[in-house]
């Protein structure tokens, strides 16, 4: 869906719902990912559960604020499929200690190509004028 067909997201009355409704969930998508933290993985209860719970939340962000703008839960799907298989699609190893801040950097990255992606195409998919190749800005 195109952002013009979703008015809360840019302002107005519903706004608070919808970031409402989008922090709600994204604790609970947090919340829901503790069952691995503490049986599969078997880690306890620190400063490591804290950090993991808010990379989780905002992640949950993340997958909320792409819904909210495009309205379509099968990319939210797509980017959570992609986020569970990073060693199959990129090969590289990042310190433990620099984990959040790569989360964070790729949660942003997300959510910039996804806001550009729907403000360079109109409803109908086609392309704003501007956007199109060889036009003169």
């Amino acid at each position: 869906m195109h952002p013009d067909t979703h008015p809360a997201i840019w302002g107005g009355e519903a706004c608070r719902a919808v970031v409402t409704g989008v922090a709600v969930v994204a604790v609970m998508f947090a919340i829901c990912h503790l069952p691995r933290w503490f049986l599969a993985l078997g880690h306890g209860v620190g400063l490591a559960l804290a950090n993991h719970l808010l990379g989780l939340t905002l992640m949950g962000i993340t997958y909320g604020i792409v819904y909210a703008v495009t309205g379509n839960l099968w990319l939210v799907a797509f980017i959570h499929a992609t986020m569970n298989s990073p060693p199959v699609l990129v090969a590289m190893s990042v310190p433990p200690e620099l984990h959040f801040v790569v989360g964070v950097v790729e949660y942003a990255t997300i959510i910039a190509v996804v806001y550009l992606a729907t403000r360079v195409t109109k409803a109908d998919g086609t392309v704003l004028a501007g956007f199109q190749r060889g036009a003169a800005f």
